[in-house]
């Protein structure tokens, strides 16, 4: 009963359901991709993918954990649930330094050459304070916006690039693609963190925190944000059209997408009320989810089919089978046997 407390009590300190899975495959993908784009076989590079989900475990537990120290108290005043108001200073030092120390320690056994990987892990944990930080608190002003998206999506992205390259020991030239890749990443940053600001709007209201959407209004707000968003879709598809060797990974993850997302309308009859919600819901699972599964069934039909096993999990715990299964066929069987049992006693 403790270990299952501290676990829930640890899994709510860094709110690693919002994001742990989510970010470990969103940046898989772009190892996958970075991988495809060098000739690099995906199969064999286990020192890279552990590096990146220690990295995104260490130092994406960092930034909740900061986030939340300095948003104890609006929160409170909003009556948000904010675990680490509950946590002594020397006890969020200690977590502060042990998190410091995972995200550094292992990559100097990981990588050969670990400055570049631990200047822009500086860089981003930086962002982590100025963000948050009372005095300058950039989270309320147009500058958090930028902030957010460079240490949600940008920093991350260049970081997992740079543990492959200093894995791999390549030298790569920048192109158009480069730039056109960040600046893609950019929008998406900018977008989920506006969405997020529209969403907790209410919350941020009673705690007297005046984000950026606080002061540009609802409504101009929503008008940006399908503005951005649309710039975004077509980044994104500018930028896969002009890499002829995704066009497959695409044509999969697209196929899922619409495939998953009728089904699940028609079948379970989730009929989205707020159409534009379902959007946002719909292209952050397209990013999240079903790019990283598309690459695996691009793997298993051009390298191994047991690539297949994971989206074949994925797309049956979508349909829910897993637990039809549990509630159906298990239990049905099991108190028919449990009731053979009574009887013959």
């Amino acid at each position: 009963m403790l270990k299952s407390k501290t676990i829930d009590f640890i899994t709510e300190l860094f709110r690693t359901k919002e994001w742990v899975f989510s970010k470990i495959l969103f940046n898989t993908s772009i190892v996958f991709a970075f991988l495809i784009i060098v000739g690099e076989n995906p199969t064999d590079k286990f020192t890279i993918y552990i590096s990146v989900i220690i990295y995104i475990l260490s130092v994406g537990a960092l930034g909740y954990f900061i986030n939340d120290i300095f948003d104890a108290k609006p929160d409170n005043i909003s009556g948000k649930p904010n675990k680490s108001a509950s946590l002594s200073i020397p006890t969020k030092i200690t977590i502060f330094v042990i998190l410091i120390l995972s995200a550094g320690i292992p990559f100097w056994f990981l990588l050969p050459k670990i400055e570049y990987y631990l200047g822009f892990t500086a860089v981003q944990i930086f962002l982590f304070i100025v963000y948050s930080i009372p005095g300058l608190r950039l989270k309320n002003t147009f500058w958090g916006i930028l902030c957010d998206a460079a240490y949600s999506y940008v920093l991350p992205a260049i970081i997992v690039l740079s543990i492959c390259i200093i894995s791999l020991n390549i030298n790569i030239n920048p192109t158009y693609k480069s730039v056109l890749f960040i600046v893609w990443l950019s929008f998406i940053g900018i977008r989920s963190i506006i969405n997020h600001q529209i969403y907790d709007l209410k919350n941020d209201i009673k705690s007297g925190e005046k984000t950026f959407v606080y002061k540009l209004k609802r409504n101009q707000s929503i008008f940006v944000l399908k503005t951005l968003t649309a710039i975004e879709v077509v980044m994104y598809f500018i930028l896969v059209f002009s890499t002829p060797s995704f066009h497959l990974v695409m044509g999969i993850s697209l196929g899922i997408l619409l495939t998953l997302e009728i089904i699940e309308i028609l079948v379970f009859n989730t009929l989205p009320f707020n159409k534009t919600k379902f959007f946002f819901e719909a292209l952050n699972r397209y990013y999240d989810y079903y790019i990283f599964m598309s690459f695996l069934i691009f793997f298993a039909l051009t390298i191994n089919q047991l690539f297949a096993i994971i989206p074949i999990i994925y797309v049956l715990s979508r349909f829910h089978f897993f637990k039809w299964l549990y509630y159906k066929p298990v239990l049905w069987i099991y108190y028919k046997s449990k009731g053979a049992i009574d009887r013959l006693k």
